[in-house]
């Protein structure tokens, strides 16, 4: 799969990650930097434990490194997530159920077809 039909298959913008990041082989590098990172474990922890402060840290680096990827199926669930931590928002933050098991799916599909990238 090329980086291209990899943008394609997440609904990105290819055009807005080539601009931003010059070339395929810079963002092949950093999509499999993205792909090493333990975000979605940690952040499955942090709801599951209630600890919000550490969600909305988790949450808040995940949103803008996918969005500076272009990765917007991961970027537009997890800002629901962070929103709802910066504004306290304890009874939203105690019902995001079906916002993280979409952002886990999201995740774990982005990760998948990263996998399947070739140059």
């Amino acid at each position: 799969m090329t980086i291209k039909e990899f943008y394609e298959n997440i609904g990105g913008s290819y055009q807005e990650a080539i601009g931003r990041m010059i070339n395929d082989t810079l963002i092949y590098r950093l999509l499999n930097k993205f792909a090493d990172t333990q975000n979605i474990d940690n952040i499955l922890i942090a709801y599951k434990n209630q600890n919000k402060k550490e969600l909305f840290e988790l949450t808040h680096a995940l949103k803008g490194v996918s969005s500076n990827l272009c990765i917007t199926n991961v970027s537009k669930v997890v800002s629901v997530i962070c929103d709802a931590c910066r504004n306290q928002d304890d009874d939203k933050i105690d019902n995001l159920d079906n916002e993280i098991k979409e952002l886990e799916i999201n995740f774990k599909k982005v990760i998948d077809l990263i996998k399947q990238i070739s140059l």
